[in-house]
């Protein structure tokens, strides 16, 4: 089918599987991973996950219900009716023909799709129209080389790459201080660690995206983790060697800087020493140390409650004078020791305050 110039041939990468129970699930897998492709498939519920092939799905069978003993609906309640009161049982469509529409469906999709969100500056400059067939063309005539090798994308990073087993302790992979982390690789390690061992995987570092690292799964299927918020900040976009080159011109600069620094004028060079000996100045240092709590300081609790205790009992000493007729500034002789006050100075033995009155 040569006249068919919108047929485009390459390897899939990706291939979406709906849900439903056309085909069984271990089918599934084995035809994806026979292709060693990654399968993609819509959460349950989530219609806008999977719009464009359920669009697909649409415009191929509008393609296809010209075909004898079709019953896709055309919108028209009569129309539909008619048609299906023409089906009969003799009507047979051979898979010769059934394959010829399809390949004609998809031919005429790839010349009218619009893809316009994949069109670059290069392609408009070099007259590319934003269809299917036409980008794929023009992204295949970029291949360099004296040969050009049909290889998938699971086969390019693999022989590429730099492959390394590592250890991914919760999820997170590192490698020269880059850390690299997925929700499905934390999700994998949580299960591996609950036996308590931890998760090793086989990592492939990509040469020119030093902020993506991929890594292989149980299955054997490559994924993608992204740099931690940390590295990136850390790291940038800019490959391991060009990082590591200016750390080194950072650390000789700071060097050299303080290399020159070092005859610099110190503080002690700065300040007269006939203005301000040392001597001086350290008894004006050992002057404040000694020197009583300042003003707004607060005192120890310890030493507020003594203060108040001591100035309550001169209270009560200055009252007890006051009554007996002495003056505070006389200082009473007394002929016999006096009592010791128990609990407060009122609390005197009688020979003590008998002494006190003469």
């Amino acid at each position: 089918m040569q006249h068919l110039l919108g047929m485009v041939y390459g390897c899939a990468s990706q291939i979406f599987v709906d849900r439903g129970p056309g085909i069984a699930e271990n089918v599934q897998r084995a035809a994806v991973d026979r292709l060693r492709a990654d399968a993609l498939m819509a959460r349950p519920g989530d219609p806008e996950g999977k719009g464009h092939i359920e669009q697909v799905m649409g415009d191929t069978q509008k393609e296809l219900r010209c075909l004898p003993g079709s019953t896709h609906t055309t919108g028209n309640a009569d129309e539909d009716r008619r048609r299906r009161n023409r089906v009969t049982k003799d009507v047979v469509v051979t898979l010769d023909q059934f394959m010829r529409a399809l390949l004609t469906v998809i031919s005429r999709r790839n010349l009218t799709m619009d893809v316009r969100h994949l069109l670059t500056v290069d392609m408009l400059k070099s007259g590319v129209r934003p269809v299917p067939a036409e980008i794929f063309a023009y992204n295949k005539g970029l291949q360099r080389g004296d040969s050009e090798w049909e290889w998938t994308e699971d086969r390019i990073f693999r022989t590429l790459c730099n492959q390394k087993p590592l250890p991914a302790p919760g999820g997170i992979v590192s490698i020269k201080k880059r850390r690299y982390t997925s929700d499905r690789l934390k999700a994998v390690a949580r299960a591996h660690e609950s036996g308590g061992k931890t998760l090793v995987v086989n990592t492939l570092e990509i040469p020119n995206a030093p902020t993506y690292l991929l890594w292989e799964d149980l299955g054997g299927r490559l994924d993608v983790l992204e740099a931690t918020d940390g590295t990136v900040a850390s790291f940038g976009d800019n490959p391991t060697w060009t990082h590591d080159y200016i750390s080194l011109m950072k650390n000789r600069g700071l060097k050299s800087g303080r290399h020159d620094a070092r005859k610099h004028t110190t503080v002690e060079d700065a300040v007269p020493k006939s203005s301000l000996s040392r001597a001086k100045h350290q008894r004006q240092l050992q002057a404040e140390k000694n020197s009583s709590t300042g003003v707004g300081e607060p005192l120890p609790f310890a030493k507020r409650k003594a203060a108040a205790r001591r100035h309550e009992e001169k209270g009560h000493v200055d009252a007890v004078r006051s009554i007996v007729g002495v003056s505070g500034d006389q200082t009473p002789v007394p002929t016999k020791a006096q009592g010791t006050p128990k609990r407060g100075l009122l609390d005197f033995e009688e020979e003590s305050l008998h002494d006190l009155i003469g």
